[in-house]
């Protein structure tokens, strides 16, 4: 561990929620890694994956967790490659017990499964034991009801835990992406925590690498401009990275996309609120001074980070539960569709609507004609040319989940019987989640490392 002569090649499995395991399995059989990192979480994707656990409507973890692991489980085994990632979202434990079943199933039962919990904050607040501040304002928050979720992001420490324990799969909730790739530099070189300018350089390597597919192609195709081949089979990026966090980046051979010095370049700044001062659990990063070298075809050279101490505080997500929304949709098609909907919009659905017997209980109503102002609002203005077609959307926040599949219907059912031509219309309601971006105290978080025993496999009967 930390030699000057060895290179670590780390791949990207996933860089977001539902990823499917295709693109991972390019990465395990074209890449040559030891490690397959996976971000599988946002902020939404963290809110609907606890939303889901708490009305039974389906798992905390995530729900494509199944196929991903029977089809990767036998590739990563066979190559010696660990796995870590952030599959568990609101449930990591319930997590690691599927994949323990998933792996008995398979026949691995002598995989090493580690969990990370502790980034679930919910009981410390309620019981008073966490002080908090907004994250933007740096004002303190205090909350006067219990929060439906509170997730503390949690860096790599942890994981460098599991990996110390032999773990061949590690999972958690509310892991930071950048971590995810950054912990498996840290165990294999050693590094210590106080050498910034090698965690920044590393740090920087993991923050292109947990950009996905976004890094090597998918985010500057512009179409007359900068052309990107292969869209439909970008590769995602993995690095080899030495002792010192300097690493070339590129992706699998074969692979659509590019890896080059505008692709990693634009991703560079992607997330980072202050380019001098990127904000994680192990490190303030500057990569305002970071070097991108084209050293070969699809092989960028990363180098030249600078870091100053972690912060003293954690980013943690709160959540409450606040009403329910409606969003109702219908379309027209062919000559006069922007007039039949700003019609329908203002002399069908808005009277109604004003005149419903629980517009008391509307927080907040919105109208967007799609195709025409559903981005940029008022400020739009109105397109030049009559649109071939469009859709209307009607979205309302409601207090009460009766009064907003009320208000939903009402809705569907006036949009047919009016201008000609109305299709497609359809309504759903969901229960409306606020999300309170905070800071919290490393020392209000605590991590545990948990071993999940893999059932063993029973024997065929002769």
């Amino acid at each position: 561990m930390g030699t000057s002569g060895k290179t670590l090649r780390i791949g990207c499995g996933s860089a977001g929620h539902g990823q499917r395991e295709d693109v991972a399995i390019k990465v395990v059989e074209d890449g040559d890694v030891e490690y397959l990192c996976c971000d599988r979480l946002a902020e939404r994707t963290l809110a609907n994956a606890r939303r889901r656990m708490l009305t039974g409507t389906g798992p905390g973890y995530d729900p494509r967790l199944e196929p991903w692991f029977e089809a990767l489980i036998p590739r990563c085994v066979r190559q010696d490659i660990t796995i870590i990632g952030s599959f568990g979202a609101a449930d990591t434990q319930g997590a690691g017990e599927k994949i323990a079943e998933i792996a008995a199933e398979l026949g691995y039962d002598d995989l090493t499964i580690a969990t990370i919990t502790g980034d679930d904050i919910v009981d410390a607040i309620e019981d008073d034991a966490v002080d908090m501040e907004h994250a933007v304002t740096g004002e303190s928050v205090q909350f006067e009801e219990s929060p439906l979720m509170a997730h503390a992001y949690i860096g790599s420490e942890p994981i460098v835990d599991a990996l110390a324990q032999g773990a061949d799969v590690v999972i958690g909730g509310r892991l930071t992406d950048l971590s995810l790739f950054l912990a498996p530099m840290i165990h294999e070189f050693g590094w210590d925590g106080d050498d910034l300018e090698t965690l920044a350089n590393g740090a920087t390597v993991a923050h292109l690498l947990e950009c996905g597919a976004a890094a090597t192609g998918a985010s500057i195709h512009q179409p007359g401009y900068v052309e990107v081949p292969g869209l439909g089979d970008i590769g995602l990026p993995l690095a080899e990275v030495e002792a010192n966090g300097e690493a070339v980046v590129s992706q699998p051979a074969d692979s659509g996309g590019v890896a080059n010095e505008l692709s990693f370049g634009v991703k560079l700044g992607y997330e980072v609120h202050d380019p001098t001062a990127y904000k994680t659990p192990e490190l303030t990063l500057d990569v305002s001074g970071v070097e991108l070298e084209q050293v070969d075809e699809n092989r960028v050279r990363v180098s030249g980070a600078a870091g100053e101490p972690a912060p003293d505080t954690l980013k943690a997500l709160v959540g409450f539960q606040n009403g329910f929304i409606a969003d109702v949709q219908g379309s027209w098609a062919g000559p006069d569709s922007y007039e039949k909907a700003k019609v329908v919009r203002d002399t069908v659905l808005k009277p109604k609507l004003e005149a419903w017997e629980h517009a008391d209980e509307v927080v907040e109503t919105r109208f967007d004609i799609i195709g025409v102002d559903a981005v940029h609002g008022p400020a739009a203005g109105e397109p030049d040319c009559d649109p071939n077609e469009v859709r209307l959307r009607v979205a309302a926040k409601v207090e009460t989940e009766a009064a907003a599949k009320d208000l939903a219907h009402l809705t569907a059912v006036n949009i047919y019987p009016t201008c000609a031509g109305a299709g497609g219309v359809g309504m759903d309601v969901n229960p409306n989640l606020t999300i309170h971006p905070t800071l919290v105290s490393p020392e209000a978080v605590s991590t545990d490392v948990n071993i999940v025993p893999v059932p063993a496999t029973e024997p065929e009967a002769m």
